[in-house]
């Protein structure tokens, strides 16, 4: 079956990426931090509800930074886990520019799954006997799951974190000059984020990929963040198909989210503090680490995805309140592995590997690997 064959040149290049990239542990966020990003979120943006923090003084060192210095000027907290650590200094020393730009939120967004088909045959397909899989028409990638109904303090899943490549995307492969050929172009969005899978909300960061036919190789891509439903995606700076992207989603109470996103690459970061204006509100009982179609734009339909041939993450991990960790390569049966299917439920367009089930069992179980393929890889797909 499809799961159980894999390029060995994919396998190389995720060796030299991915060494060192394993989490065990990390540290729960404290109360005290909860405040401090409660408290210093006080710069206010154009769109309602959404405000930043100050500026970090010329000279600033999120490395040597205390707690409070770091909620002070939006950097995420500091795991206390000696990998996470390490990885975290990382992307605190490529932090260069802090980006302050207008939010644009677009007519279109990312939102919860829409469930599709239980995938009970997934066992055969050469991943794991324990997880669960599902069918989905938007979302495709890995789910941890808990059994809660509203926020808990003690509880709640309450950060998530993944870096990834920014996807290379382009129109399915024929599809142009065809009457296949979709007017409103092609879309992937990448992101991680909490809640979504059993409940009508979702605080999610990531990046958003488009292309048209005669557009170009690559697209355009933008780093953005969304709490759904409250807000519809909120674009931010520009990014580069290739670039290395930071993400973590911290939920700070059940009204509360922080957002952080990084072009590692590019040094530029941005962190932001949302409030909802509309229920539902957090709940904390999933995390996720998702492709995703966005909907709906001006037709009120799921926007087709795009070809974006295949995209790795790696550092996904997330915590509870207690400093619980959840791995996306997990196999537990609280593991959901999605795949996504086209308006007709019958053609698959995009599904994910978790690497702990693949071929390095004992050294990589964060990081997922996501393909497209059918017809959003070649000749289009119809409704």
């Amino acid at each position: 079956m499809r799961r159980s064959i894999r390029p060995i040149v994919i396998a190389t290049v995720l060796v030299v990426l991915l060494v060192g990239f394993t989490m065990t542990a990390a540290a729960a966020i404290t109360d005290l931090q909860r405040s401090a990003y409660r408290t210093n979120a006080t710069v206010k943006t154009n769109i309602a509800g959404v405000s930043r923090f100050a500026e970090a003084p010329k000279g600033f060192d999120p490395v040597a930074a205390s707690d409070m210095d770091l909620a002070k000027y939006g950097f995420p907290p500091r795991p206390s886990d000696a990998s996470a650590l390490a990885h975290w200094e990382k992307a605190m020393k490529a932090a260069k520019t802090h980006w302050t730009g207008e939010l644009k939120a677009r007519p279109y967004g990312s939102g919860p799954m829409r469930h599709g088909q239980s995938l009970a045959a997934g066992k055969a397909a050469g991943l794991s006997d324990t997880v669960t899989y599902y069918g989905s028409s938007n979302w495709s990638g890995v789910a941890s799951l808990k059994s809660l109904t509203k926020f808990n303090a003690k509880t709640s899943i309450d950060v998530v974190i993944s870096e990834f490549v920014v996807p290379n995307s382009q129109p399915p492969s024929g599809a142009c000059g065809t009457s296949l050929e979709d007017p409103n172009g092609y879309y992937v969005s990448s992101w991680n984020g909490i809640d979504g899978f059993n409940n009508g909300d979702v605080l999610q960061g990531g990046t958003d990929t488009y292309n048209a036919c005669g557009g170009g190789y690559g697209g355009s891509a933008v780093g953005w963040v969304e709490w759904y439903p409250s807000y519809a995606e909120l674009d931010q700076f520009v990014t580069t198909w290739g670039n290395d992207f930071l993400v973590e989603t911290v939920a700070l109470s059940a009204t509360e989210g922080y957002v952080f996103i990084e072009d590692l690459t590019a040094g530029v970061y941005s962190g932001v503090y949302l409030t909802p204006t509309t229920t539902p509100y957090l709940v904390g009982s999933s995390a996720e680490w998702i492709v995703e179609r966005p909907c709906c734009g001006e037709t009120g339909n799921l926007l087709p995805l795009g070809n974006y041939i295949l995209e790795w993450s790696s550092f996904d991990y997330a915590e509870d309140a207690k400093g619980s960790v959840y791995h996306a390569g997990s196999t537990s049966t609280s593991t959901a592995v999605i795949d996504m299917y086209d308006d007709t439920g019958t053609s698959q367009i995009s599904y994910p590997i978790p690497e702990k089930s693949a071929d390095f069992l004992d050294t990589f179980d964060d990081s997922i690997v996501s393909y497209s393929e059918g017809c959003a890889s070649s000749g289009g797909c119809t409704e």
